[in-house]
């Protein structure tokens, strides 16, 4: 069974800039511990919202139509990325660029929240800390200036193999 989750995805220009970031890590990481570090493909990058884990087939298509709900609400999106560092504190094993939660990110949480409860598909309550994740492993804590504008919400299908993790885009909202 496949497990879900809310992500805004990123196009190719949102790519690039987090690749220009990830590029400078992939090149000092060459020298010192790149047996250690597992870089996540570019394809796999996203900002997750909520994970959903398993969820019954009707109640994605329930989803969907909540998701185009989202929209209406008209937002503007943005996160300052100031940070790139292992994730989480206690037992890192993700290489994330990380963000300060803001008002509008908050809102957004709490309304997918909102909507997650009322369709009664089971999610993390856990406080949403804004981060890309770029690799696997535990490095010190970066300074980083990365400015995005957040423009969308996609609902991902979450696919594991013996090739690792891959996931597959089912639905995308503009926001």
């Amino acid at each position: 069974m496949s497990r879900y989750f809310l992500a805004v995805d990123f196009d190719d220009e949102i790519r690039e800039k987090i690749h220009r970031i990830v590029r400078h890590y992939k090149t000092s990481d060459e020298q010192s511990c790149s047996h250690q570090v597992r870089w996540i493909p570019s394809s796999n990058w996203h900002l997750t919202l909520a994970f959903l884990g398993h969820v019954e087939v009707n109640k994605l298509a329930q989803l969907s139509g909540y998701l185009k709900l989202l929209k209406s609400k008209k937002r503007s999106l943005k996160l300052n990325f100031t940070k790139c560092e292992a994730f989480p504190a206690r037992k890192p094993s993700v290489i994330a660029l990380r963000a300060q939660a803001n008002e509008s990110i908050n809102q957004l949480e709490e309304d997918i929240s909102s909507m997650l409860s009322e369709l009664g598909i089971a999610h993390s309550n856990k406080k949403l800390l804004p981060h890309i994740s770029i690799a696997r492993i535990n490095p010190s804590p970066q300074n980083i200036d990365l400015r995005l504008q957040l423009t969308n919400i996609t609902l991902f299908k979450s696919l594991s193999s013996h090739k690792g993790v891959r996931y597959e885009r089912l639905e995308r909202v503009e926001l």
